[in-house]
């Protein structure tokens, strides 16, 4: 490992760079939690409370982002700040990662290249970034694949470590499956490349190969998911885990409506209209490594570039904005690929001599990603009030009036009256809507299936929901309008209990609270 970093020690502006990037992603920490991050942390804090994930909560995900919620929970809390804090960690330590494996390898001939990149992939995503696309998988991915391909190229330079290195990137690349299995193309792509990369460029035999290299990375990418299975062979979960894995997701293709291709078109012209100058250079950097610059690090980074976007478009069941994300480092890097070759070009031929002419080249790319400073200029006034206020009740205040679309904290406010109320009922809720209702009032949730994804849910899944509700009989459901159109399409029987067992309580154009009935109440008290 010391052999793979040794000539790519830290400089000024490395620092200066890391400090900024930094800075960007501190602004974000107070942000709101999105509705899916709202799912997260009350998944997260089920475990917490000891309960098992897939048995006591479930969701259709695969487990990786429970478990880095549960992890940020437990070491710096259960809040937006903690949760986003992990979130930071993580890229800040992908920023030194991509500047000592863009300078151990020497892959732009001018070197402060290197050092710009954290700017133009860590940088970008906390200037762009929403509420929605904060810890997101497709953006805390980004750390474990880049670091699955460079343990990979490690190994290649090693000395004595390859088989260290190799085992610690089949790791990785485990990890990488544990939060999504679709991504498994990507870090397959990496392994091929750099094995293809010993056999015909560096002539090492079969045997070799397999023995110093290939033999350590299954080792590596076996660790977790054997201590996966055996977790949940212990759980007695390994049926419903093999469902949610392998059975339900090419369901939900068949069975469930999915976003129509003038949605994906949608997306199309939106990360356009958001990233345009650096795809316009990324899509000329990509050009460069297919034909003049076939370094083996760009060509895992235009592997990633092109089964990343094949993924996005294969995602069908949602195509939403923050997919995008899983993009972040190759077009940073493709991007940084064309500014290198035009620097060397400017310098071949003297352009920007003089300080006037500088000045100018400074002043055109500040305008280019005007949109990328102007939303870091926002985030950090937010964050200047949110350091300001004096007292958590006036810290929530400031994230609540967070103006942006996609802050639901107000919607879940202006709904929560009677969940606050020193004299409503203790005990634990369901709400058929944003899961963001369990955080803000501190309820936990009644049964395990969550109300966040009924949309989804499959014909046998409502009737474990009802079943689930007739059993745990929470105190108070919350229904959201838009959702009971959705439940009455979708199961009858569910608004049917509802209305049999719980009556309105409160009601607004948002939704409506429903309590269950004293009669039921006391049944229920008694059967728990």
């Amino acid at each position: 490992m010391n052999s793979f970093f040794k000539k790519s020690a830290l400089t000024k502006l490395d620092l200066f760079i890391l400090i900024v990037v930094a800075i960007l992603g501190i602004v974000n920490l107070p942000y709101p939690l999105g509705d899916d991050q709202s799912l997260f942390i009350t998944g997260a804090h089920e475990m917490a409370r000891g309960e098992i994930l897939y048995r006591d909560f479930w969701d259709f995900k695969p487990p990786g982002i429970f478990y880095f919620f549960y992890v940020a929970g437990s070491l710096f809390g259960f809040s937006e700040v903690g949760i986003h804090l992990l979130e930071l960690i993580s890229w800040l330590i992908l920023s030194i990662i991509l500047i000592k494996v863009f300078k151990s390898w020497k892959v732009f001939e001018n070197e402060f290249v290197a050092s710009l990149t954290p700017l133009f992939t860590t940088g970008i995503f906390y200037s762009l970034c929403t509420v929605y696309s904060l810890t997101q998988v497709e953006a805390i991915i980004n750390f474990y694949l880049f670091t699955t391909l460079a343990l990979a190229l490690g190994s290649i330079k090693s000395e004595n470590r390859k088989f260290m290195l190799m085992f610690f990137s089949g790791l990785t690349g485990a990890i990488v499956l544990i939060y999504k299995l679709m991504f498994l193309p990507i870090i397959g792509i990496f392994w091929l490349i750099v094995t293809l990369h010993l056999k015909f460029k560096q002539k090492i035999t079969l045997s070799k190969i397999i023995k110093t290299y290939l033999f350590p990375l299954t080792l590596g990418f076996l660790l977790p998911i054997v201590i996966l299975f055996i977790y949940f062979l212990k759980m007695d979960l390994l049926e419903i885990v093999y469902k949610t894995f392998f059975v339900y997701p090419p369901r939900l293709v068949t069975e469930t409506p999915v976003g129509g291709f003038s949605k994906l078109y949608n997306l199309f012209l939106w990360y356009v209209d958001q990233h345009y100058p650096m795809l316009a250079f990324a899509v000329l950097g990509f050009f460069i490594v297919l034909w003049q610059k076939r370094n083996l690090i760009l060509i895992n980074i235009v592997a990633w570039f092109i089964l990343g976007a094949i993924i996005i478009v294969l995602t069908r069941t949602s195509w939403w904005h923050y997919h995008t994300h899983l993009l972040n480092v190759p077009v940073g890097i493709l991007f940084l690929t064309s500014i290198d070759f035009l620097w060397s070009a400017i310098k071949k031929y003297d352009f920007l001599n003089s300080w006037k002419e500088k000045s100018i080249f400074i002043i055109i790319i500040m305008i280019l990603f005007q949109p990328a400073l102007r939303e870091s200029f926002g985030k950090t006034k937010f964050f200047i009030r949110y350091v300001s206020a004096k007292t958590e009740e006036s810290k929530k205040k400031v994230i609540e009036n967070l103006r942006s679309n996609e802050n639901l904290y107000p919607y879940v406010y202006n709904n929560l009256d009677i969940l606050r109320n020193p004299d409503s009922v203790p005990g634990d809720i369901y709400v058929v809507g944003v899961p963001l209702f369990y955080y803000l009032s501190g309820r936990e949730q009644a049964v395990p299936i969550n109300g966040w994804v009924v949309d989804l849910l499959l014909p046998e899944m409502w009737d474990q929901l009802d079943k689930q509700l007739n059993k745990n009989k929470p105190v108070y459901i919350f229904l959201d309008a838009d959702y009971k159109k959705v439940v009455t399409d979708l199961s009858f029987q569910t608004i049917k209990f509802i209305k049999e067992n719980y009556s309105v309580v409160s009601k607004s154009k948002n939704g409506s609270i429903w309590f269950l009935r004293n009669d039921k109440l006391k049944k229920s008290v008694v059967s728990n």
